[in-house]
């Protein structure tokens, strides 16, 4: 069969859906590279390689991750990790600094920003690169982000939707105080309890252990409540097997429970 000439229009298209939309987009008329914004010769598809093996779409487009913690001194050490942004894939990640700030402020997190990005690029900052940057959702993150905009004029910021879930969790924590004294209870009275953890086994064989929520880490306290919401009745029981003149706490649990 002859070989069925494809139209210039039908090229310029079918580059779009195999670079994807998010590269090149056409008006019907020429090719646009969305990354470098020029227009891109697509008479011969050698053109289109030649162009797509430049160094912006080797390294792609960067995505940039700042979190905020404490050590064990109570300092403040702030991570920064970067990655790329790829097409229908995961892409690459990796830690490019740990830095301890004097103080956490919307301040010190801008400038972290930058002297992290001058590690990525010691020769110079390449602003249009950077096109997200994800953190958590305190008040001084969010600051820092709307700093950052006027410099990174192509950047999103993205809060982390799991600190917006445990700022929930903390506050039905803050609501129900006596559920908060019953779970932090609860986990210290089969702590280092081997007979009570067998008493525990043997009322309950297939129920795991109770959870040992961390106030500091995200979802642990709220995953603990679901677990003494669905097996109430048996903990409950289970308590009250215990001697209360054992322990101060499991007269303060048998209480609670009542």
């Amino acid at each position: 069969m002859p070989k069925v000439k494809i139209s210039y229009l039908d090229r310029l298209r079918g580059y779009v859906r195999e670079y994807g939309s998010d590269v090149f987009s056409t008006d019907g008329q020429i090719l646009f590279c969305k990354i470098y914004e020029v227009k891109v010769a697509a008479d011969k598809k050698f053109t289109i390689t030649q162009h797509k093996s430049r160094d912006k779409h080797k390294q792609g487009l960067q995505r940039k991750i700042t979190d905020e913690t404490t050590d064990v001194e109570g300092r403040y050490v702030a991570n920064v990790i970067v990655g790329t942004l790829e097409v229908d894939t995961p892409g690459k990640v990796f830690l490019l600094n740990s830095d301890v700030l004097e103080k956490a402020n919307h301040s010190t997190i801008a400038k972290l920003f930058d002297k992290s990005l001058l590690i990525l690029w010691p020769t110079g900052i390449k602003h249009d690169m950077v096109l997200l940057f994800l953190s958590d959702a305190a008040p001084y993150m969010v600051k820092a982000g709307q700093s950052l905009s006027s410099l990174y004029s192509k950047m999103i910021h993205v809060t982390c939707l799991a600190h917006d879930l445990n700022r929930v969790s903390e506050e039905i924590r803050g609501q129900f105080s006596e559920v908060d004294q019953f779970i932090s209870n609860a986990k210290k009275i089969f702590l280092k309890a081997p007979s009570r953890v067998d008493t525990f086994k043997t009322m309950a064989p297939g129920i795991p252990l109770p959870p040992q929520p961390i106030v500091t880490r995200w979802g642990t306290w709220l995953t603990a409540a679901l677990y003494y919401c669905e097996h109430f009745p048996i903990i409950q029981a289970i308590i009250n097997q215990f001697d209360k003149e054992d322990a101060i706490l499991i007269c303060k649990m048998s209480k609670i429970t009542k």
